[in-house]
């Protein structure tokens, strides 16, 4: 698939550039879902995702990192007017289901780190230097979501864990730029990055999801430990980020109450930021089982 891709690059680039220079790009507000892995980012992500208020990465549109104006295009030629249900099944959002954070069905949402890593050139700790972000292509970084966000003319969200330690340069890049911040109970938290451990890599010794600084320092405790800390020091690194954004740009909700209580954060965030609340909330979940650190 990498060859496929470098091809589809090379043909699309030219494209994807004509389509920017159109300067057709949105002035909604663009969300990025902010936390530690395994705290629930993927269910609150999809559950936003299925209120109808945002445009989002999809499966398909993962395909096109590199160009997603181009491949917002296809995906709204595709899909939006599949007007006779040619596509049938295939394009369906799945349901709240996941794993380890990747989710089933064309249209359902995508972390979309491909697309991130094109502009942000993480280390082996997911620090970058400041003179690196200072020559990071912001413009083409928002002018991208901008223009893919005018397709469907509504807000923007998507994951931006990537870059849990660098809030403070996002919300510089552009106002329109708002965190949503979610949290859990550290101890599940922890044990659910110990499981993830052991489903992806076989192992529970193996270091899951973005190292902060300073990991090495507790590599050689149990695994518990370790994530125990890494816990800690990526809530710790996001409550500091955030602390230097205006309350009017941020919300921040823990796995536990989102759980018990979906449709209220939703009208909770649509209130804060000004957004329609979706007239098909109430036919979303009313609430979701709270899951045991092993299986989340």
């Amino acid at each position: 698939m990498e060859q496929e891709l470098a091809t589809l690059s090379e043909l699309l680039n030219p494209l994807e550039k004509q389509l920017l220079a159109k300067k057709e790009q949105s002035a909604l507000p663009i969300f990025f879902i902010m936390g530690c892995a395994r705290s629930g980012t993927t269910l609150i992500f999809q559950y936003l995702s299925r209120s109808g208020i945002f445009c989002y990465p999809t499966n398909f549109l993962s395909r096109f990192f590199f160009a997603p104006t181009v491949g917002g295009r296809l995906q709204r030629m595709l899909f939006d007017y599949d007007l006779r249900n040619e596509l049938g099944e295939a394009v369906k959002n799945s349901d709240f289901s996941s794993a380890l954070g990747k989710t089933s069905g064309i249209l359902s949402p995508n972390e979309f780190w491909y697309f991130w890593r094109r502009f942000f050139d993480f280390p082996d700790q997911q620090v970058i230097p400041e003179q690196q972000l200072a020559a990071i292509d912001v413009e083409t970084f928002i002018s991208e979501l901008s223009s893919f966000q005018a397709l469907y003319d509504m807000p923007f969200l998507a994951k931006g864990g990537i870059c849990n330690w660098h809030i403070p340069f996002l919300s510089q890049i552009s106002p329109r730029i708002h965190f949503i911040f979610v949290y859990r109970d550290t101890a599940s938290n922890a044990s659910s990055l110990v499981a993830a451990r052991e489903s992806f890599f076989g192992d529970s010794t193996s270091w899951y999801s973005f190292k902060p600084p300073g990991y090495k320092d507790v590599i050689s405790e149990p695994p518990i430990i370790q994530t125990q800390w890494q816990v800690a020091e990526t809530n710790r690194a996001i409550s500091e980020g955030l602390q230097m954004v205006s309350s009017s740009r941020q919300i921040s909700i823990s796995y536990e109450e989102f759980c018990d209580k979906p449709r209220a954060f939703v009208e909770s965030a649509c209130d804060l930021f000004n957004l329609p609340t979706p007239n098909s909330l109430f036919e979303l979940p009313e609430r979701f089982p709270r899951r045991g650190g092993s299986d989340t």
